[in-house]
């Protein structure tokens, strides 16, 4: 069992509350205590049709910020400093402009 994955199982774990062993020989128990499988739910990431972030102010509610992209994780650090920015001083950060909720959107096919 690789590194990746090994973390990727113990976080569920923990996550699911469960306890969680890892030896060489056996790889990765998890106890569930008798647990079972209630529902499952998939969470999309979110992938703006033009594949750029979304960024700002709703035009639809001035008082909600958005910050929708699928690059989240790669883009949190730099996207939350701005973002902190643009609400704690209350002025636009000119970077973010092409990425605003209403700017006009153009599909690109991906796949």
């Amino acid at each position: 069992m690789n590194r990746r994955t090994l973390l990727k199982l113990l976080s569920a774990a923990a996550i699911a509350g469960c306890s969680a062993r890892h030896n060489s020989e056996n790889g990765l128990r998890v106890v569930f205590a008798g647990a079972g499988i209630e529902d499952v739910r998939i969470g999309w990431r979110p992938l703006p049709i033009d594949g750029h972030p979304v960024l700002g102010t709703s035009p639809a509610r001035p008082d909600v910020y958005l910050a929708i992209m699928h690059s989240g994780v790669t883009l949190a650090p730099i996207v939350g400093q701005l973002a902190a920015h643009e609400l704690t001083e209350g002025t636009p950060v000119e970077r973010l402009d092409e990425y605003r909720p209403d700017r006009t959107f153009k599909l690109i096919k991906r796949y």
